[in-house]
């Protein structure tokens, strides 16, 4: 009951507040009813004091017309707050300060009217500051609600549980529910049973994080019965005192979503049908090879070794599209082993050390156990990250590659004196293709796909893989691979099995 009240209460007073004091509705008043309203409050307290003059009289002469002067400037601004104030010292000076009926000239009395105009200006300015700021923080949350109740974003706020306690008109554009719809909905109910079990993990950890802001792509059930992709960025602000909850912004990504698997299934097909006419010219090609040196034609011996380099990197970026999309797919296949990652660098080395003359690379490495993964993949990732520094540093004669053996994991590094990369750029070399620019701003050749597939198949082998550089004093690539990745991989694969 006493909550209901308050929130009439507060209801109504925002009500006055808006539509009698705030400066908007003084603007629109015309001169005469701003004036007009000051002069009959006036005359309405000056009659109910001279009604009860012995109680509110002579006893207490300003009381009453403090007041006044508030209404008045909250009603019509300074000009009638002046107004009133003049008007109140005149009547109180000739009704209510003994003795009573005529005007006072002398010291005292005239101090008491002077401190009762200073404290009437002092409430004046106070009012006007107090309406102004009212005024600019109506203003601001105005806009604010303009900018969130149109928001291209589905837009809601929840409780730390989960449920809802607002949401945006976007959310029906987005998902097809009303916003009171939506508000009685159980969220958890509504998510793909494939991807509950992750939402809920990446929810409880943002929940661990106060101010913290992570975004994740899931699956949504419409409306209309059919499973949406929604691009949500979660806002854990269960600690702000003006928000008290989980803010969560999405969007429906769907079409994007369609457009981008057509785009990489289109790849895949495509890459998939051109790997194998590419293989049959690279043969043809290598018998042409050998008949021609039979022959002892080499002009054209030398044509055809320039076609079959060029066919070598043509099925180098061949494989690399089709490994973007086995990734893409979930279908990268590991195919893992005990090896000597010591044994694979220097094969890696010397065979790389062949296609280069301006360049020496330096192997500096530690002994270390084997280590269980994929021989094949990671011999993959070292011939990127080497192939790359010899590419981004074409004026620089040494390459580093060293091997450090810790406790937990072995790091592999490789080092050069090339072009390196701007801070504002170092988290994107590992994006799908992305591209270094020299200094002239030209590209140079390749597909921008490498250091994105050596990211994920580090990822997968339960490492990390990440770069130190600065603009025109080298990179460092580096990645880690743990040594007990066979005792995890099994564990997970026990686990998996066991649900």
């Amino acid at each position: 009951m006493l909550k209901s009240s308050f929130k009439y209460y507060f209801s109504f007073v925002k009500i006055v507040n808006r539509y009698l004091w705030s400066g908007e509705a003084v603007k629109t008043r015309p001169f005469y009813v701003r004036y007009g309203f000051s002069i009959i409050l006036l005359a309405f307290i000056t009659l109910l004091k001279l009604q009860y003059f012995d109680y509110i009289g002579e006893k207490t002469p300003f009381l009453l017309y403090f007041g006044v002067v508030i209404i008045a400037t909250g009603f019509g601004g300074v000009g009638p707050g002046i107004f009133s104030t003049i008007i109140s010292a005149v009547v109180c000076d000739y009704f209510f300060i003994p003795p009573v009926n005529e005007f006072h000239f002398n010291k005292t009395d005239n101090v008491q009217v002077l401190v009762f105009v200073l404290e009437c200006l002092l409430l004046i300015s106070l009012s006007g500051a107090v309406t102004r700021a009212s005024a600019r923080v109506r203003k601001t949350a105005e806009r604010f609600h303009a900018l969130v109740e149109n928001s291209a974003d589905g837009i809601a706020v929840a409780d730390g549980s989960g449920k809802v306690l607002y949401a945006s008109p976007s959310v029906k554009k987005a998902l097809g529910y009303t916003v009171r719809e939506f508000r009685k909905l159980d969220p958890w109910t509504k998510i793909h049973p494939e991807e509950m079990e992750t939402i809920k993990n990446f929810y409880a950890d943002v929940m661990r994080s106060p101010g913290i802001s992570k975004s994740i792509l899931h699956r949504y059930l419409h409306k209309n019965g059919s499973w949406v992709w929604v691009e949500n960025t979660i806002t854990n602000l269960l600690d702000h005192p003006s928000v008290k909850g989980v803010v969560s912004n999405f969007k429906n990504i769907t079409e994007r979503v369609v457009l981008e698997k057509q785009k990489e299934d289109f790849v895949g097909i495509a890459t998939h049908e051109l790997k194998t006419p590419v293989t049959s010219i690279k043969a043809y090609a290598q018998i042409l090879l050998r008949r021609f040196d039979k022959d002892g034609n080499m002009d054209a011996a030398n044509m055809v070794e320039k076609m079959d380099v060029q066919l070598n990197k043509l099925i180098a970026l061949i494989g690399d599209l089709l490994d973007v999309t086995k990734i893409e797919a979930g279908r990268l296949a590991l195919h893992e082993e005990f090896y000597d990652l010591n044994e694979l660098v220097n094969e890696i080395v010397e065979e790389l050390q062949r296609t280069t003359n301006n360049h020496k690379i330096i192997l500096k490495l530690e002994q270390g156990p084997e280590i269980y993964g994929d021989k094949e993949r990671i011999g993959q990732v070292l011939t990127n990250l080497i192939s790359n520094a010899i590419k981004y540093s074409p004026a620089s004669g040494e390459i580093n590659v060293f091997l450090i053996v810790n406790t937990s994991n072995i790091t592999v590094c490789v080092q050069d004196r090339g072009l390196g990369i701007s801070k504002d750029h170092r988290e994107k070399v590992f994006e799908r293709f992305y591209r270094v620019s020299g200094p002239e701003g030209d590209s140079f050749p390749g597909l921008g796909l490498g250091l994105y597939i050596s990211y994920e198949i580090i990822k997968r082998q339960g490492g990390r893989i990440w770069v130190e550089s600065e603009k025109g004093n080298g990179s460092v690539f580096c990645f880690t691979l743990p040594l007990d990745y066979r005792m995890k991989s099994e564990n997970h694969k026990t686990i998996t099995e066991e649900k």
